[in-house]
């Protein structure tokens, strides 16, 4: 399920529903440099094709010639987030909104803060981009993870419902939901929820994590473990049913 660099998440909200979120974040901008525009167009190619390392060293060439390219400076934080350098990849959202702000640079330093498990520091920058842009979906998803982690599942969730009025067929806040519920003491439900959009979307891996994670809430271990491994070795599936434990319990707690 790790296909960002198996970042070392902190709690099962961020190594699950982050991974739908995340991916759509990943800006693809115009250049209007017609010398820097075929450069850029392969680190986008080494991009796509999951090369993370060769699309940051050929942004960094090319950052070197255009220090003031926001362009870059986005391609920058998206590559080296996804190869987990999470500081790097602030430094550069940070500089990109710097140069220009606005809601491309500000939806990747969300993203930063909710790896870091930073929630309300998401929250912040999820609730400026809202202010600008309401039925931004990002932002919507991204507050909704933010709001889980603080264990606000109800606001969460108004969140999700708002991104699926915005676009019904947005499935990362259909599958967010599911998950919320879940942690907020409804597997059962979140289980029956989850099936059913797993049934339609059975290649898609987030989903099937999803359900396998919510299958052990419910105390279906062997069918969690199975359907993980689908994905994951066994240590990963593991680590992450221990992460959902932990901060179930501790949600447990606070209520």
């Amino acid at each position: 399920m790790k296909s960002f660099g198996s970042p070392p998440f902190s709690c099962m909200i961020l190594s699950v529903l982050l991974e739908f979120f995340v991916a759509s974040c990943a800006t693809k901008p115009q250049v209007e440099s017609l010398d820097l525009s075929p450069q850029f167009e392969l680190s986008n190619q080494y991009f796509r094709a999951g090369s993370y390392d060769k699309a940051c060293a050929l942004l960094e060439q090319i950052a070197a010639r255009y220090p003031a390219s926001i362009e870059v400076a986005l391609g920058l934080g998206n590559a080296y987030y996804r190869l987990g350098d999470y500081e790097k990849a602030e430094i550069f959202f940070r500089k990109a909104n710097q140069l220009t702000p606005g809601i491309s640079a500000k939806l990747g330093q969300a993203k930063v803060e909710l790896v870091r498990n930073n929630a309300i520091n998401a929250q912040i920058l999820y609730d400026q981009i809202l202010r600008e842009d309401p039925n931004n979906l990002e932002a919507l998803n991204g507050l909704g993870v933010a709001l889980d982690l603080a264990g606000q599942h109800d606001r969460a969730r108004a969140m999700y419902e708002k991104a699926q009025v915005v676009n019904p067929l947005y499935k990362n806040a259909a599958n967010n939901l599911a998950l919320s519920l879940a942690l907020d003491g409804q597997a059962y439900y979140a289980a029956s929820r989850m099936t059913e959009t797993y049934r339609s979307n059975t290649s898609n891996k987030t989903i099937r994590q999803n359900l396998a994670l919510i299958q052990h809430l419910n105390g279906k271990i062997r069918d969690a473990n199975t359907l993980a491994t689908l994905d994951l070795s066994s240590n990963e599936a593991k680590r992450n049913f221990e992460v959902l434990s932990s901060i179930f319990q501790r949600q447990k707690v606070r209520k």
